[in-house]
């Protein structure tokens, strides 16, 4: 079909792919003095881990390091 004047459509675009990444809802993010953190089950207690952060995609961060996969965290 040929585009007509007035006509409209939908599109998205793909910016950035990661692939076998840990991410976690923003929720579950927080800030202290001494950067951001989560909360973690260490040893049967819960845990502030320092982790650092990579970039927001689709409401949740890329975790680059802190945490691993299988650690139970908190919000």
């Amino acid at each position: 079909m040929p585009l007509r004047l007035s006509m409209t459509g939908d599109i998205e675009f793909l910016i950035k792919e990661e692939k076998e990444v840990l991410s976690v809802p923003l929720s579950f993010v927080k800030k202290n003095k001494s950067g951001y953190y989560l909360i973690v089950k260490k040893d049967g207690q819960k845990l502030k881990q320092p982790v650092v952060l990579g970039e927001e995609i689709d409401g949740k961060y890329v975790i680059k390091s802190g945490v691993v996969e299988g650690d139970l965290i908190y919000d």
